[in-house]
């Protein structure tokens, strides 16, 4: 797959695009260097606020400050969600790609990359997580279909736009959870096609399509077609497809852009927008169960001592806070006990025995300690 899908790129860059809320961040998957970008919305307070996540993933090629222009951002500023922008890998044609199954795919551990950056912004924004959404751009819609199929205990919804399922994944991989999914594709998609002339180790729409609604237990005839007003002069027509007779709450939909090619639809220059309905899409939905955040220890704040460990009467010291800090303890499933401010010279008190994450921020940065009281 050739990177030629971004053309959405210069009628994007005469938008004033605020990106001063955008961080930009590391963090090591193995021997992996991983690097990734986080746009929090106007005004994001984590203490008050727990918000949904969306992970938009570039395509075979791009990367991420390519997809922060598709719009999502405007979107976590009115709608209140975080929005993450991983950087995929180089592959052997030297390609920034994605580990999906494919045969242009990176030998990066991606979906690790996902699973360790959901517990990580749970311990830094204090994201909610029965509402983690993953949105992919062609390659990155093939990795959005692979995550919504192996992280399916963490991620409430997924959405392509034109990428499909890998053989691989459809193959051998099946979900714990039902995926609510949401796809775009074009029929005069010249790089990944529609119907006709499959690529080797990637499946044509209808065989994506039906691998999620057989995985949802869905019924495929069971459908709706809506055609969205065609209001643009840009030769393509949408039809959307809905199958909405699933189990719960369940939806998979399909549209379809009638002789659409291989890129990012968004409006003023298409009929309907990729970024807003895939928030429409994704808004419906939230986790019934979600894997809670790991017991992961990050200690960015190196100079920072915590003592003593284990705590046989519940008093822990800090050693390294300059002026006051907040202070936030977990229990072993990832749940907040309490939090609190603690001042220079200060300790904190445990009341009850057990193990604990204690997370301490101050300034711009902050640490997770694993605590035992006994």
């Amino acid at each position: 797959m050739v990177n030629r899908l971004l053309s959405f790129i210069s009628l994007f860059c005469t938008t004033n695009i605020n990106f001063a809320q955008t961080t930009s961040h590391t963090i090591t998957i193995g021997t992996d260097v991983r690097t990734y970008y986080v746009y929090r919305p106007v005004g994001f307070n984590q203490q008050t606020e727990s918000l949904p996540v969306i992970f938009a993933l570039h395509g075979l090629g791009g990367n991420a400050s390519q997809m922060m222009l598709a719009g999502f951002n405007q979107i976590a500023d009115t709608a209140r969600a975080i929005v993450v922008y991983p950087e995929g890998k180089l592959n052997s044609y030297n390609q920034q790609a994605w580990a999906n199954g494919t045969a242009l795919q990176s030998n990066a551990n991606d979906v690790q990359l996902i699973n360790v950056l959901i517990d990580t912004l749970y311990y830094r924004y204090n994201i909610d997580l029965s509402r983690v959404y993953v949105a992919g751009l062609s390659m990155g819609g093939i990795m959005a279909h692979r995550l919504g199929c192996k992280l399916s205990n963490r991620i409430a919804a997924i959405a392509s736009m034109t990428g499909t399922i890998s053989t691989d994944d459809l193959t051998n991989c099946t979900p714990t959870f039902h995926m609510p999914v949401i796809h775009w594709h074009g029929t005069a998609d010249g790089t990944v096609p529609y119907d006709s002339g499959q690529l080797p180790t990637l499946e044509l729409v209808p065989a994506t399509m039906h691998y999620w609604l057989s995985k949802n237990n869905c019924t495929p005839i069971d459908s709706v077609i809506i055609a969205i007003p065609d209001n643009v002069n840009d030769g393509y027509t949408i039809d959307r497809i809905e199958y909405s007779n699933c189990p719960g709450t369940v939806k998979v939909e399909l549209w379809r852009i009638n002789n659409g090619p291989h890129t990012w639809y968004y409006q003023p220059a298409n009929d309907a927008d990729g970024a807003k309905e895939f928030w429409r899409f994704f808004r419906q939905f939230q986790h019934s169960s979600p894997a809670p955040a790991s017991i992961r220890e990050t200690n960015e704040n190196s100079s920072l001592n915590v003592f003593p460990n284990p705590s046989y009467n519940g008093w822990i010291q800090f050693d390294g806070i300059t002026n006051s800090a907040d202070v936030e303890v977990y229990n072993l499933q990832g749940k907040l006990v309490f939090k609190t401010e603690i001042k220079l010279n200060e300790k904190l008190f445990i009341e009850n025995k057990g193990v604990y994450l204690v997370k301490v921020i101050q300034a711009n940065t902050f640490s997770v300690y694993k605590i035992i009281v006994q």
